[in-house]
């Protein structure tokens, strides 16, 4: 009996030391395979080891996880090869949405006048449609998160066509929550544009997709009046709450009271980028001409996709 006591003691022994060699290695050995893959997709990487000692004995590793740190994005738009979709105008793609063109270039800052600035031109065509357009990086956080861009008009007279931003969408970017800043096609320079929080709890591309409306249209305040300026949105995620700022940049205001929204926040629910909605509006003739520019995009804390 003590001799066998002491063979499965010495057993034991062997294993938890080949178990604390096996941990041993693999936090010491950055450069494994695994770890070059990860840091290749900068995705997250589940290591499982496993050592089985004996037929009789067998010790399983805790899981690790091991993520990067997470960041904060940011793009001026002046890298054309900094990862947003790119696509040309052709009039046979299928609805929803329908022709769409998007891609970097220059802004536009009256009809037919280009400047100098680097932007990201957004185009959804046809009328009742919109459509998203995903950053290059996914929300870190799902429940923590500032999300910031500029954006203007690049078209005047977009009857109640809009930019924004999508964010907290699952993967096929079905569900998701916007906020929308409306062009609405006014003449008048003085009059601001109005703004939009929505949740989609289907969204398809067509305007009549099942949507909730966290705030209804109404006017933003602090918005530069009249087409080709730019106007900026802030959404902050504090857990089951969001904050939407807007208005012009440097001059902004949080635009209503935060928004209890609890859906969309657990960690499957991570897409962001922009959006580009028409309603009243559609635009077959005039090609690639962008009818929204966006600049400045920021989000943290975020992971490359």
């Amino acid at each position: 009996m003590k001799l066998l006591r002491s063979l499965k003691l010495s057993v034991a022994a062997v294993g938890a030391g080949l178990a604390i060699v096996a941990l041993f290695t693999l936090l010491t050995a950055p450069h494994s395979a695994a770890t070059a893959a990860a840091k290749q997709s900068d995705a997250p990487t589940l290591y499982t080891p496993l050592l089985s000692a004996t037929d009789s004995y067998s010790l399983f590793l805790p899981v690790i996880f091991y993520k990067y740190p997470a960041i904060t994005y940011f793009d001026s738009f002046d890298n054309p090869a900094s990862g947003w979709p790119i696509h040309s105008f052709y009039a046979g793609d299928p609805f929803p949405p329908g022709p769409y063109a998007v891609g970097y270039g220059k802004e536009v800052l009256a009809n037919y006048k280009i400047g100098g600035e680097n932007v990201y031109n957004l185009k959804t065509v046809a009328a009742w449609n919109s459509w998203v357009y995903p950053a290059p990086v996914v929300l870190a956080d799902t429940r923590y998160f500032t999300i910031e861009v500029d954006g203007k008009s690049a078209q005047d007279f977009m009857w109640l066509s809009s930019w924004g931003i999508y964010f907290n969408a699952n993967a096929d970017r079905t569900k998701l929550y916007t906020v929308q800043i409306y062009q609405d096609g006014t003449t008048d320079p003085f009059t601001r544009p109005d703004y939009h929080v929505r949740r989609w709890d289907l969204f398809t591309g067509d305007a009549h997709a099942l949507n909730q409306e966290l705030d209804v249209k109404r006017r933003c305040g602090r918005c530069t009046p009249g087409d080709f300026k730019w106007n900026r949105i802030v959404v902050s995620r504090d857990g089951d709450w969001i904050y939407v700022y807007l208005g012009q940049p440097g001059y902004m205001q949080l635009q209503h009271e935060p928004f209890y929204a609890p859906q969309y926040s657990s960690s499957e629910y991570n897409g962001v980028g922009l959006f580009n909605g028409n309603f009243e509006w559609s635009d077959w003739q005039r090609g690639d001409q962008p009818t929204f520019q966006a600049d400045n995009f920021l989000v943290t804390p975020a992971y490359y996709r």
